[in-house]
């Protein structure tokens, strides 16, 4: 299984969060018995505040510290470098809009729409079809880093690898989205989830399991069973998914995805595959009356840096690195 910086992500298994919504797509995952993990609570760094969402903030000017009115500020992601390149082998920035009606498939319409966003950027060259349904257009992989955008039967995607800043990913999004209404004719009511993903990869061959609970820890209910004699871990994939409204429409969901296996664990015979901590803030349903995609898309993607900053930087990512650079 490929990394959801993959343009579009459909290699991932179809996702649902319970008693939510029938989102399908690149979505919650919870398989009965085999997704779900423990996970030793953050510590923040010394001085450091866990985040304030919807409700008084003891410390306004605390870089940990969130609030509502911080949703409306999209100037907090401006910057003239990405801050994480540094984290992790490869960082990307994905949004997807999951419709509940079909989107388009006339061959004019497709066009036109895929036309619009090469004028804004002219690298994308690379178009085709998949599935039979699914429209991709892209930038040359070769250089590790570029944008890809896809159209499906009833999701729109963009995404881009290793943007040189994180206005660069945004802007390519909050164009998607402006094109979306007017040329796919989506409209706010046709809404049944928008996320915006903020994704990390580790280069690592070996088992991934082990290593993130080498590195995380497994909590101390988990820890007997961890040393239990002889005992290899084949399955470790700690999630942590929270609301942030009465409704449970907004969501933020900080997971992670391993990709070894028991076959490779019993023999030892590994390969180099992506280790992926995703950071993930989501919001169900139908927009209001007086919201757009874009304003959406921005205040999901000031939350998702919330997080990945207050709760993910230095919890996970760092743990996580360190402990690849003793192996």
């Amino acid at each position: 299984m490929r990394s959801r910086k993959a343009s579009g992500g459909t290699e991932s298994p179809t996702e649902q969060l319970p008693a939510t919504g029938d989102y399908a797509g690149d979505s919650w995952y919870f398989p009965a018995a085999d997704r779900s993990g423990p996970s030793a609570g953050p510590v923040l760094p010394a001085g450091r505040r866990p985040p304030v969402i919807g409700g008084e903030c003891r410390d306004p000017g605390s870089a940990a510290c969130y609030t509502p009115g911080d949703f409306h500020d999209p100037t907090r992601l401006h910057g003239n470098m990405t801050p994480y390149a540094s984290l992790a082998d490869d960082f990307y920035i994905n949004m997807n809009l999951a419709t509940e009606m079909e989107l388009p498939a006339q061959r004019e319409t497709i066009l036109q729409y895929f036309e619009r966003v090469q004028k804004r950027f002219p690298s994308m060259r690379k178009f085709y079809c998949r599935d039979k349904r699914d429209y991709v257009l892209e930038e040359d992989k070769d250089q590790g880093r570029y944008r890809w955008a896809a159209v499906e039967s009833k999701r729109l995607c963009s995404g881009q690898v290793n943007p040189a800043t994180l206005d660069a990913a945004l802007d390519q999004h909050r164009l998607v989205l402006d094109l979306a209404p007017a040329f796919l004719s989506i409209s706010p009511l046709d809404c049944e989830a928008i996320d915006v993903l903020f994704g990390f990869d580790f280069a690592y061959r070996g088992n991934h399991n082990a290593l993130l609970a080498e590195a995380l820890g497994v909590g101390p209910a988990f820890e007997r069973l961890g040393d239990a004699p002889g005992g290899r871990v084949i399955n470790y994939e700690p999630s942590l998914t929270i609301a942030l409204d009465e409704d449970c429409r907004v969501q933020v969901r900080v997971s992670t995805e391993t990709r070894t296996n028991a076959f490779q664990v019993r023999t030892g015979e590994f390969t180099e595959e992506q280790l992926s901590i995703y950071v993930t803030a989501r919001q169900y349903g139908s927009l209001d009356p007086d919201t757009s995609y874009v304003d959406t898309m921005n205040r999901l993607a000031t939350l998702a840096r919330e997080v990945v900053d207050s709760c993910v930087v230095e919890q996970i990512l760092r743990p996580l690195a360190r402990t690849i650079a003793l192996k």
